[in-house]
């Protein structure tokens, strides 16, 4: 695999939507710290893949959609949309079958072809509004 670091996290993302657990670990540094507004505390390697199996069996369909990456050295910033369906209860929310789709920012610091610090803000809000758990704006 390159090392180049914007290749990693795209590596990395796309393990994410395959659900294929066991290359995310080997994408995940030892020392990989998740850092999401949802989470009470960083997670480490293992927390992260458990929220995201949790993730996951809300959303059956899922598929990260990269439209800007910048690097400097080790860190990369990746800017982009999840595209979701909701196909299973998520947070207590029955599947709506909607089709949704969100904003993402990740900052993520590469060490030796790994993700070590990865920090995600997304459209909490959107999403939440996209299964039907709360009103949609008024037009």
């Amino acid at each position: 695999m390159s090392q180049d670091p914007k290749a990693v996290v795209r590596a990395y993302l796309e393990a994410m939507d395959a659900m294929d657990w066991d290359r995310l670990r080997t994408l995940m540094h030892p020392e990989h710290r998740f850092h999401f507004p949802l989470a009470p505390a960083p997670l480490d390697r293992e927390g992260h893949i458990g929220l995201s199996q949790g993730f996951r069996q809300g959303f059956g369909e899922f598929n990260h959609i990269v439209t800007e990456q910048l690097a400097s050295g080790d860190k990369v910033a990746t800017r982009g949309k999840v595209r979701m369906k909701h196909t299973g209860e998520f947070n207590g929310v029955p599947a709506s079958g909607n089709e949704v789709e969100i904003g993402f920012l990740q900052m993520a610091e590469v060490v030796d072809g790994t993700l070590r610090h990865e920090h995600v803000q997304l459209d909490a809000l959107g999403l939440l509004q996209g299964i039907g758990a709360l009103p949609a704006p008024p037009a």
